[in-house]
């Protein structure tokens, strides 16, 4: 039960620390986002719906089904080895 709550507890922590990567990824990069969706002739607004609904689906996908719960298993399984070892 105790590796269960390990590993959920590290898989929030690991998945708050891309959320935030994520964020400042997009902010730091919004005018360029902006300017190049631009091209297409598309305004300020409609390049924030498509980039929201593209990071979502890209974070919920490869980050929090397959990434995030990878890093905290082997994480957890790392730390579980080391204590059982000794």
């Amino acid at each position: 039960m105790v590796f269960f709550r390990n590993l959920l507890l590290r898989v929030f922590v690991v998945g708050v620390i891309f959320a935030l990567l994520y964020l400042i990824v997009t902010l730091s990069f919004w005018d360029t986002w902006v300017s190049v969706f631009a091209m297409w002739k598309m305004e300020e607004k409609d390049a924030a719906m498509v980039m929201v609904a593209s990071f979502t689906l890209l974070r919920i996908i490869l980050v929090f089904l397959i990434l995030v719960p990878a890093i905290a298993l082997h994480w957890t399984s790392k730390t579980s080895q080391g204590t059982s070892s000794v």
